[in-house]
């Protein structure tokens, strides 16, 4: 008996439809309340929400239908309106002329569901920053892409605005080389004294004056 009431964790004798019919010390100051007010009481009215209620009903069927050991979680209300989160499992039992009954074991899990929770969000929160950063780091990295796509652009524009100034600067060069020839062709000095019959013969006289009677003549024509 002492084993049973002072036991570490909460235990519950229920029947099928969830009927407190035993619960030791444990488990009624789990739930803020005397022994003997629970017993013949629904362990649903207990229960926060509808879900929760629906999950207990399912796990005692289960429970019974199954005849092995099933877990459950949901949360409760106690009297004085605070919350836990209570960890079940249970198993059932047949005895003879009255049917099934269900043991289960309460323990209360708020904080480790409070840890959870806790875990839960910072990993969210992280994922969310990882998120964020890694949009950043592909725009980033696109519009870095893009720079230097339009960088070998202006570079091979570049390279071809080069060959092509090469190229026009060796042709105005081949053209300047072309251009001198011609003129050094067109109009030799020497070429055009001898081609001029004035010329040649004012040198013709030269040759029989004296050289400043030559000067002279030169001079005067």
């Amino acid at each position: 008996a002492e084993l049973y009431d002072y036991a570490p964790v909460g235990y519950f004798t229920f029947d099928a439809l969830g009927v407190i019919q035993e619960v030791n010390f444990t488990g009624a100051h789990l739930l803020e309340t005397e022994s003997g007010l629970l017993v013949n009481k629904l362990f649903t009215s207990f229960i926060d929400d509808e879900d929760g209620r629906e999950i207990f009903t399912n796990h005692l069927s289960l429970v019974l239908k199954r005849q092995v050991m099933l877990r459950c979680e949901v949360k409760l209300t106690r009297s004085d309106g605070s919350a836990i989160h209570a960890q079940l499992q249970s198993v059932a039992i047949n005895i003879k002329n009255n049917g099934g009954y269900i043991l289960t074991s309460i323990v209360d899990g708020t904080v480790r569901k409070q840890l959870e929770d806790t875990l839960k969000n910072a990993h969210d929160k992280l994922e969310e920053i990882v998120q964020e950063r890694t949009k950043e780091l592909t725009s980033a990295n696109m519009q870095l892409t893009q720079e230097i796509e339009e960088r070998k652009c202006a570079e091979e524009s570049l390279k071809s605005t080069n060959v092509e100034i090469k190229r026009l600067k060796d042709r105005l060069r081949a053209e300047n080389i072309y251009l001198q020839q011609d003129v050094d062709r067109r109009y030799n000095f020497g070429e055009i004294i001898g081609q001029s019959n004035v010329l040649s013969l004012v040198f013709s006289q030269v040759k029989q004056v004296a050289p400043m009677n030559a000067t002279v003549l030169l001079l005067g024509e």
